[in-house]
């Protein structure tokens, strides 16, 4: 073994390759980095001074807009925008500036192909003295998920105006046996209560243990064999009334069952 003098020495040069091999990047280099690593980025990302101006814009967002970055660095949101968008974007970034506090919203703006829906991040940046310098703005564009969701929304109003029209009881459960929706008749002959009311409920919360234990069951039997299930049971309404009830079930994204 070398003499502890020499293993020092050795040690010694490790640490200073080591050093020499890890040094940080100079500060123009950490900033092209930076800019690479921003603009494949799959967001939009901006910076705006105090005033509003773009000082920074990494590619997504200049593609977003469809300009060149040295056509945009230095414009306003008035410079890019219709007066009205221009002014919520500037009124939601002086917000910022003033509580110095990030915040999330969904915002409007009008790009070549039409009005598109974007979801923003804006948050303040700091300096050394923790001073409010600048706004820094991450978006992502929502605008074919809004479609989705409007069209799932329509979908939902008219099933929900279809099942109203019915004239029997409909409800439909999730697999864990809660209501997620029924129709009038359903909440008001069976429960005496508003379809609100029932909606977010389970088996255990409207029926007796036994009741609810037996339709638990079946619904067990229907989500593992998958198929149409039909059979009779004798309910009592909520007006005091015995009724034998002929209940035909199928499961699809939601069981549904018809009575």
């Amino acid at each position: 073994m070398p003499p502890l003098r020499q293993q020092l020495a050795e040690r010694e040069r490790a640490y200073r390759d080591l050093a020499v091999r890890y040094t940080p990047a100079p500060a123009t280099q950490q900033h092209q980095l930076l800019e690479a690593v921003l603009d494949h980025a799959s967001a939009s990302i901006l910076v705006k001074d105090r005033d509003g101006t773009i000082i920074f814009s990494n590619r997504q967002h200049n593609d977003l807009l469809g300009v060149l970055s040295d056509d945009i660095l230095g414009k306003t949101a008035h410079d890019l925008h219709p007066e009205q968008i221009a002014q919520a974007l500037w009124e939601s970034e002086q917000h910022i500036l003033a509580t110095a506090r990030p915040i999330v919203i969904e915002e409007t703006v009008l790009l070549q192909d039409g009005m598109h829906t974007l979801l923003v991040f804006k948050f303040p940046i700091f300096d050394a003295q923790q001073q409010v310098i600048a706004v820094g703005i991450i978006s992502t564009d929502i605008t074919e998920r809004k479609k989705i969701e409007q069209h799932l929304q329509q979908q939902l109003v008219l099933f929900t105006n279809l099942i109203e029209t019915l004239p029997f009881p409909v409800f439909y459960k999730d697999a864990d046996g809660i209501y997620q929706g029924c129709n009038r008749l359903f909440a008001e002959a069976l429960f005496g209560q508003s379809v609100d009311a029932v909606v977010g409920k389970g088996l255990y919360d409207l029926f007796p243990q036994e009741q609810a234990d037996f339709y638990a069951q079946q619904d067990r039997q229907l989500l593992e064999q998958g198929n149409l299930q039909v059979y009779e049971r004798q309910l009592t309404f909520a007006d005091g009334g015995e009724h034998t009830i002929l209940f035909i079930s199928r499961c699809c994204l939601k069981p549904i069952t018809y009575l």
